[in-house]
């Protein structure tokens, strides 16, 4: 079931992760076309614990009928994801992501 973006908003904040790396504060914005923008960084660590860089990135959630709410793709903004010590980020958020977005769709099944 389509929501309104006040509801959407409410629910990806409750089900986004925060911490293990995406430790920034979760921006989003609904584009005209139904499409759901969810913007945050996340902090990599270099091999001694210390944090060495921020990737900022966008997750693109869009509204299917049968499926509900997918992810479609990650942006990072003109950066690149494996500068510094991010090698395996898009994976990494890619799957985090992904599996957020099938906990929506349970959610909103609810």
């Amino acid at each position: 079931m389509k929501r309104d973006n006040e509801t959407v908003e409410k629910m990806l904040e409750s089900l986004l992760p925060h911490g293990s790396g995406i430790n920034g504060t979760w921006n989003f914005q609904t584009l005209k076309n139904g499409k759901i923008l969810a913007s945050n960084c996340y902090d990599a660590m270099n091999e001694y614990g210390m944090y060495c860089h921020y990737y900022d990135f966008t997750a693109v959630y869009t509204f299917d009928q049968n499926d509900g709410y997918t992810l479609e793709k990650i942006n990072f903004h003109g950066q690149k994801e494996h500068a510094c010590c991010g090698y395996g980020l898009k994976d990494y958020l890619t799957d985090t992501l992904y599996l957020t977005a099938r906990d929506w769709s349970e959610f909103d099944q609810n």
